[in-house]
């Protein structure tokens, strides 16, 4: 499991990366409390399991709430 969560960390640093570089987020001071928000993320197994939950779970439960409201509109008609 640990490897696993390495893994996973290697390679959000390794997005984080290239973002940065595509996105001058260096230069960008506005984006600037994101570096230390991602780092205390990346280093707590936790955060990063909650968070990359949050960042699935949510797209999904929108589109099931979507589905369940476009049956009911049917069911309706």
């Amino acid at each position: 499991m640990e490897i696993i969560l390495e893994n996973i960390i290697e390679l959000a640093e390794k997005i984080w990366l290239q973002l940065g570089i595509l996105l001058d987020l260096e230069n960008m001071e506005a984006l600037g409390y994101f570096d230390p928000l991602l780092a205390s993320i990346l280093s707590d197994p936790l955060l990063l399991s909650i968070t990359a939950a949050i960042i699935l779970l949510v797209p999904f439960g929108v589109c099931k709430l979507k589905k369940k409201h476009k049956i009911k509109k049917i069911k309706k008609n």
